[in-house]
C-alpha cells in the first residue's frame, strides 16, 4: 500500500509552487539554483519528496522570503494548500498588483476587477 503524501508536505510544496509561479521562476531554474533536478521540484511542489531543515533554508533563500511563508496555512487538522485554485493569470495579477503601493490606485483597481467580475457573472446568467 503505497502512503499518501503527509498534509503539511503537500502544503508547503504547494506554497513552494505558489510563490515560484508568482516570481515567474520556472521549476527548472528554481531547480538549477538548488543544485537539483526539475523533476524533485515537481516532487517537492506536489508534497510527493518531503523537503529537508536545509533544502527549506535554500527554497527560501532562492524565493527570497522568511522561511515561515512556506509553512503558511499549515496544520494538522487543516492543512489545505493556500490559494490551490488560483490559476497562474491570478498569481500574477497578484504579484503585480502588491507593486502598487498608492493606497488610492489599489481601491481603484480592485473596484475595476470587481465591475468586470460582477458584469460577467450578470452576462453568464443572462446567457443561460
Amino acid at each position: 500500500m503505497k502512503n499518501s503524501a503527509h498534509p503539511v508536505d503537500v502544503t508547503v510544496g504547494a506554497n513552494v509552487r505558489r510563490i515560484r509561479v508568482a516570481m515567474g521562476l520556472s521549476q527548472e531554474k528554481l531547480a538549477e539554483q538548488l543544485g537539483v533536478t526539475f523533476q524533485q521540484v515537481q516532487k517537492y511542489e506536489k508534497g510527493t519528496n518531503r523537503i529537508s531543515a536545509s533544502r527549506l533554508v535554500l527554497i527560501a533563500g532562492a524565493l527570497r522570503v522568511d522561511i515561515n511563508d512556506l509553512f503558511a496555512g499549515a496544520n494538522v487538522e487543516n492543512a489545505s494548500p493556500i490559494a490551490p485554485r488560483l490559476s497562474r493569470d491570478a498569481l500574477r495579477i497578484a504579484e503585480v498588483f502588491d507593486k502598487i503601493k498608492n493606497k488610492t490606485s489599489r481601491q481603484s483597481v480592485m473596484n475595476v476587477v470587481r465591475v468586470v467580475a460582477a458584469s460577467h457573472d450578470t452576462v453568464t446568467e443572462a446567457a443561460a
